[in-house]
C-alpha cells in the first residue's frame, strides 16, 4: 500500500486551489460581461455535445435492443433531479460549467422506491468547501474540500448543500466519492482542482472585445489568438 506523505505538498498543484476558485469566480464574471467569451463557450458545447451524446447498444437481438433503447429514453427524460432538463441538457450544462469554472459535480440521487431510481443533481464548482484543510481522525487527508484516503484516492468531497452566494449555505457536508461524479480536466499528477479553460486566454479575448467595440482602438494583427 502506498501511504500518504507526511507533507500535503505531494497533492498541491502548481496553481493553488484558492487561486483556482478565484479564477473560476473571475471567469464567470468576465464571461457575463464579454459576449466573445460567452460565444466561445457556446461553440465548445455545441461542437462537443450538440443534441446529446447518445449510447448505442451492441446487441444482435432486435427485441432486446429495442427494449433497452426504450428504457434509456424513459430515463433520460427523468434524469435531472431538478426536473428542469433531460440527460442531454445535463451533458451541456456540465460541459459548460467545466469550461467556465474548471470542474463540475453530479450527485447521484438514488431512490430505490421510485420508478426512476437514479437521478443526477448538477452542482457547480463553488459547492466544494475549499476551506476544508485538515487530517481526519481516520488518517484521511482533506485538502480544499477534497478528501483522500491513505492510498491517495479520492474518498469524499465536502460540499455545501446550496451554492455559496445564493443565501445561507450553512456547514458543508461530507459526501462519499461513490455518490459523486466529478468532471474536470487533469493536467498534471496530484491536481486537486480543475482550471477554467479560458483563464490563460482571457487577456487576449478581452483585448479583441475592446478593439472591436471601441472605435478608437484599432484591431492589430498581433492580437490574433
Amino acid at each position: 500500500m502506498v501511504l500518504l506523505p507526511t507533507s500535503a505538498t505531494h497533492f498541491l498543484p502548481r496553481v493553488m486551489p484558492v487561486k483556482i476558485r478565484a479564477l473560476a469566480l473571475m471567469d464567470r464574471d468576465r464571461i457575463l460581461k464579454n459576449p466573445f467569451a460567452s460565444n466561445i463557450l457556446d461553440t465548445i458545447v455545441a461542437n462537443c455535445i450538440g443534441t446529446g451524446i447518445k449510447p448505442q447498444p451492441k446487441i444482435a437481438d432486435s427485441a432486446t435492443k429495442k427494449r433497452l433503447q426504450s428504457l434509456w429514453l424513459d430515463w433520460t427524460d427523468e434524469a435531472d433531479f431538478a426536473g428542469i432538463s433531460d440527460f442531454y441538457g445535463i451533458q451541456a450544462t456540465v460541459l459548460r460549467s467545466v469550461a467556465e469554472a474548471g470542474e463540475s459535480f453530479m450527485k447521484l440521487c438514488i431512490n430505490k422506491n421510485s420508478t426512476v431510481p437514479l437521478r443526477l443533481r448538477v452542482l457547480e464548482s463553488e459547492h466544494l468547501d475549499a476551506s476544508k484543510d485538515y487530517v481526519s481522525p481516520n488518517g484521511n487527508l482533506v485538502k480544499s474540500g477534497v478528501e483522500f484516503n491513505r492510498s491517495g484516492k479520492h474518498a469524499a468531497y465536502h460540499l455545501f448543500k446550496e451554492r455559496p452566494g445564493d443565501g445561507d449555505v450553512g456547514e458543508s457536508v461530507r459526501i462519499s466519492a461513490s455518490e459523486i461524479l466529478r468532471v474536470y480536466k487533469v493536467l498534471r499528477p496530484g491536481q486537486i482542482r480543475g482550471e477554467p479553460c479560458l483563464a490563460s486566454a482571457f487577456t487576449h479575448i478581452q483585448l479583441v472585445f475592446e478593439a472591436t467595440t471601441d472605435y478608437h482602438v484599432p484591431l492589430q494583427p498581433s492580437m490574433n489568438f
